[in-house]
Formats: structure tokens, C-alpha cells, sequence
């Protein structure tokens, strides 16, 4: 009895061990299975922060390039609204200077000196053109003279800038260089 008492209980415990592997490799299944659903998750996860994080920085992106459009249009209203009452100035600036060519009334060019001080103090200069090649960006030919080819020999109405753009062309007498043809052609 013995022997098939002890038979007997080694299939019991060989069905035992064999319920526990059987459980054992069931948890194992269910573990790995549960494993891979997490990695699956935590991919997904990844993926998700990082759409958010290009989201983000796209956000962020768009927010600066807006606050610097936003920044230079403010900038280019101010000035807009400069230049049009600098040019509502520069009328009476230039017949104070028509008055000074003929007079010389000290409270005159007192008032003019004052009026073109007041420009230069917000980004208004008189352009200093006599003598340089013509620039048609900067500058309006209203007639030839003699002198040399292509260069300013009078300003007929100062031009000014502002800032770096032009505010207003000037008006100037351009050389056509028939002078220099005569010069050239009495040196030969």
C-alpha cells in the first residue's frame, strides 16, 4: 500500500505541479499580454505628447510672428501719421526758406531754423544732394542744364527723408553733360 499510496500521491502532486504551471504560464500570458498592452499604450502615449508638443511650439510660433507684425504696423502707422503732418509742414517751410532768398529778415530764418530743428528731432533730414549722380529713387529731374552728365547741379525744392525712406523727393536740375562734350572735344 505503500507503494500505491506513494504512487498515488506523486500523481497528486504531478497534477498539482501540473494545475500551477498551467496557472503559472496562464499569469505569465496574462502578464506579457498586459505588458504589451502597456507598451502599446505608452507608444501611443509618445505619440500623442509629442503632436502636442508641435502643436505647442507651432502656437508659440505663430504668437511671435503675430506680435512682430503686430509690433512693425504699429510702428509703420506712427509712422504714416508723422509723415503726413511733416509733409503738411514742409509747405510753409519751404516759403519761409523763398522768403529768406529774397530778405534777410532774422526772425525769418530764425522761424525756419527752428521749424527744420523741430523736423531733424523726429527722424526728418533735408537731403544734401548738389554735386551727386542722380538718384531717381530720391530725387525728381525737372530739367537739364549744362554741367556735368548725370550729376544734381541745383535743388529747385529741397527733398527730405524720413527715417530711411523718402518723404519727399527733391526737385533738381540735372547736368547733361554737354559741357563736358565741348571741354572734351576744344582738349583734343
Amino acid at each position: 500500500m505503500t507503494n500505491n499510496q506513494t504512487v498515488a500521491d506523486m500523481q497528486q502532486q504531478d497534477d498539482a505541479l501540473l494545475r500551477d504551471s498551467e496557472n503559472l504560464s496562464d499569469d505569465i500570458n496574462a502578464k506579457l499580454n498586459s505588458d504589451d498592452a502597456l507598451a502599446d499604450q505608452h507608444e501611443e502615449c509618445k505619440t500623442q505628447l509629442h503632436e502636442m508638443e508641435q502643436k505647442y511650439l507651432r502656437t508659440v510660433a505663430d504668437y511671435q510672428n503675430l506680435s512682430r507684425r503686430t509690433q512693425g504696423m504699429q510702428e509703420k502707422m506712427i509712422k504714416l501719421a508723422s509723415k503726413e503732418l511733416a509733409l503738411a509742414i514742409l509747405e510753409p517751410l519751404d516759403h519761409l526758406y523763398l522768403a529768406l532768398e529774397h530778405t534777410k529778415d532774422s526772425g525769418i530764418e530764425m522761424i525756419a531754423r527752428s521749424f527744420s530743428q523741430s523736423l531733424e528731432s523726429q527722424g526728418i533730414q533735408e537731403m544734401q544732394i548738389v554735386g551727386e549722380l542722380f538718384d531717381p529713387d530720391r530725387m525728381e529731374a525737372v530739367a537739364q542744364v549744362q554741367g556735368k552728365k548725370d550729376v544734381v547741379i541745383r535743388v529747385q525744392q529741397k527733398g527730405y527723408m524720413m527715417y530711411d525712406l523718402v518723404l519727399r523727393p527733391a526737385k533738381v536740375e540735372v547736368g547733361t553733360g554737354a559741357l563736358e562734350d565741348v571741354v572734351k572735344k576744344v582738349t583734343e
